[in-house]
């Protein structure tokens, strides 16, 4: 903010950009599995894919794969 003497006033100046901005594109995707292994216990396996990108940008993004194994009883 700037000070103008002369005319005694407040004004702000805008050459220069205020705030920031992104956007985010999502994708997922992923499959699973359930295999009863009898008495009452329960095999769960998955994978997950996520791929975070900004769409406007030449880079190319973050990719997730996970691998999940679950038992349950």
């Amino acid at each position: 903010m700037e000070k103008d003497l002369t005319k005694n006033r407040m004004h702000i100046s805008l050459s220069r950009e205020i705030g920031d901005y992104h956007v985010a594109g999502v994708l997922q995707g992923g499959t699973g599995i359930y295999l009863p292994m009898g008495k009452g216990w329960l095999l769960r396996g998955e994978y997950r894919f996520q791929h975070i990108s900004d769409p406007f940008e030449k880079h190319v993004g973050i990719n997730t794969h996970n691998f999940i194994l679950r038992v349950s009883f």
